[in-house]
C-alpha cells in the first residue's frame, strides 16, 4: 500500500468532488473520503458524513470504528478513487502524476 505522503501528493491533485473507497485488513466495511472544495468527509455505507478541515485533520482524528489513520494506516488493504484508479497500482499512480502534469488536475 502506498504512504499517507504519496495518498496526499496525489489526494490534491485531483480535482472536483472525488471519492476514495478504503478498504481495511480484516475489515469488510467499505470507508469513503470525499474531498470537496474547502473540506473533506469521511464516511462508510448507512453512517452519515463526518467533516474534517482537510485531509490531515482526518488523518489525525478518531473516526468512527475506532479507526485513526494515522495509526492505522498500515491496516490499509486498498484505496480506490472509484471508478478509475487504484492506489496499490503503481501504474495507476504514474497514471494520476502524468495527468496533473498534462491538466494541472486529474
Amino acid at each position: 500500500m502506498i504512504t499517507y505522503e504519496v495518498f496526499r501528493e496525489l489526494f490534491y491533485m485531483i480535482g472536483d468532488e472525488p471519492e476514495f473507497e478504503v478498504y481495511f485488513k480484516n475489515n469488510s466495511k467499505m470507508y469513503r473520503i470525499t474531498k470537496y472544495k474547502d473540506y473533506v468527509t469521511f464516511q462508510t455505507s448507512g453512517s452519515g458524513e463526518m467533516k474534517y478541515k482537510n485531509l490531515d485533520e482526518l488523518y489525525h482524528s478518531e473516526l468512527m470504528d475506532g479507526i485513526c489513520l494515522k495509526t492505522d494506516w498500515e491496516n490499509i488493504e486498498d484505496i480506490i478513487l472509484w471508478p478509475i484508479f487504484d492506489f496499490s497500482s503503481p501504474s495507476d499512480i504514474e497514471k494520476i502524476r502524468k495527468m496533473y502534469k498534462m491538466y494541472g488536475s486529474a
